[in-house]
């Protein structure tokens, strides 16, 4: 039973980083991008959703990860 949910927690483990990654890989290109486009003023306008949703990742990561 042990080795199943250790395969378990590595295949969350495995896809929660890989969107969290995705997550922050596009506020990242939306800052650029809108920073070249609008200037640093638009930037928060243009990130804040994805940024949001980012950070609240972080904090279930920290959540699950000590309720595992």
């Amino acid at each position: 039973m042990a080795g199943v949910l250790s395969v378990l927690r590595r295949i969350y483990l495995t896809l929660y980083n890989w969107i969290v990654f995705f997550g922050w890989f596009q506020v990242f290109y939306l800052a650029v991008k809108t920073l070249k486009e609008s200037g640093h003023e638009h930037v928060y306008d243009a990130v804040e959703k994805p940024l949001l949703l980012a950070q609240t990742a972080a904090i279930l990561e920290v959540t699950l990860t000590m309720a595992m």
